[in-house]
C-alpha cells in the first residue's frame, strides 16, 4: 500500500479458488433446507455436528496449493525468493514443514507463530501481521506473500508491497 498525502493506494496481486472436491471434508450436513433444524432428534444427531477430515484436506490442499502459488506468483511476475516473508494460515505444523518444503520457502522467510499461539487457523494470518509489525520484522518497501486454506476447499493469496 503506498500512502501519500494522505491517500493511500493499494499495489498487489490476489486470487483465491474454490475447489469443490473438497466440500465433503469439513461440513456439517444438517441445517439448511436439506436437512431442516426440526429434523434433529437424537437418531440424526451426527447430521448436526461438525465433521472434518483433517488429512485428507491436508492431502488435498498439498496437491493443489504449488500449482495456485506457481499461478498467483506468475501472474504477479514474482519469485519466492523476493518476499521478506511468507505469512501462511497456519493449522498444524506438518503444514508449516510442507509449505516450505513443496513451495520452497526458506526459513526465515517463513513466519511461523504456531509453537507460542496453537493452532489460531484463521486468526493466523492477521495473528502474524501483528507479530512481525509489533517485532519490526517488517519495514516499508518489503514484500509480503499471505496464503491460507479453508474448508471447502479454498485456496487464496495475497501479494502485498508494504
Amino acid at each position: 500500500m503506498a500512502c501519500r498525502a494522505g491517500a493511500c493506494h493499494y499495489e498487489g496481486w490476489q486470487a483465491i479458488r474454490t475447489y469443490a472436491n473438497g466440500a465433503e471434508l469439513s461440513e456439517i450436513r444438517g441445517g439448511g433446507s436439506r436437512l431442516h433444524a426440526s429434523a434433529y432428534n437424537e437418531a440424526a444427531r451426527e447430521q448436526f455436528l461438525f465433521r472434518m477430515d483433517g488429512q485428507a484436506i491436508y492431502r488435498l490442499a498439498s496437491k493443489l496449493l504449488p500449482d495456485f502459488t506457481k499461478e498467483l506468483l506468475e501472474a504477479a511476475g514474482a519469485r519466492m525468493a523476493d518476499f521478506r516473508l511468507v505469512i501462511p494460515h497456519q493449522g498444524s505444523a506438518m503444514t508449516m514443514r510442507l509449505l516450505g518444503r513443496k513451495l520452497g520457502i526458506a526459513e526465515e522467510q517463513l513466519l511461523y507463530i504456531t509453537p507460542n499461539h496453537g493452532n489460531t487457523i484463521a486468526a493466523s494470518i492477521p495473528m502474524g501481521l501483528h507479530e512481525v509489525m509489533t517485532q519490526g520484522r517488517l519495514r516499508r518497501g518489503d514484500r509480503i506473500l499471505l496464503l491460507g486454506t479453508s474448508a471447502g476447499l479454498t485456496l487464496g493469496g495475497m501479494i502485498i508491497d508494504y
